[in-house]
């Protein structure tokens, strides 16, 4: 398994593997410098990225292909891509969902309210547009 930074030309592999999971992809193709791929010959079976808000990451675009689930793929993108925000500053990771709660707080995420985001965050059009109101919010410390 290869992991790494992805490219313009993953745009479409990325997009079908986050439709498959019914996560919004449009708009994840101006973030692609702040996402991770995971290939295994050849083909994309893992994704996911953030969105840079000043000193906060908006996380988003987690998918792993069905057949690659439970073999520790996310994790390893997730120390990728919280390296990357590392390097950038990037304090603190926020994330909007609605089925994964539970599985992000394995990663160390909490659930905090909605209000207490940044503005930098709720600026994004994750949060003011694509994600719905019902979404729960998390977030964990990169420090």
């Amino acid at each position: 398994m290869e992991y790494r930074q992805a490219i313009e030309s993953d745009f479409r592999a990325i997009h079908d593997l986050l439709e498959c999971h019914d996560l919004p992809a449009n708009d994840c193709k101006e973030h692609l410098k702040n996402f991770v791929v995971a290939v295994e010959d050849d083909k994309i079976v893992g994704v996911g990225g953030f969105e840079h808000c000043e000193n906060s990451g908006l996380l988003r675009s987690f998918a792993i292909h069905q057949a690659y689930e439970g073999l520790g793929i996310a994790k390893r993108i997730f120390e990728k891509v919280k390296a990357n925000a590392k390097s950038l500053k990037i304090e603190k990771f926020y994330l909007l969902t609605t089925t994964a709660s539970e599985y992000f707080k394995r990663f160390g995420f909490s659930e905090c309210h909605r209000g207490k985001a940044p503005t930098s965050i709720v600026d994004t059009k994750q949060f003011r547009e694509l994600c719905p109101d019902s979404a729960s919010m998390m977030v964990v410390s990169l420090e």
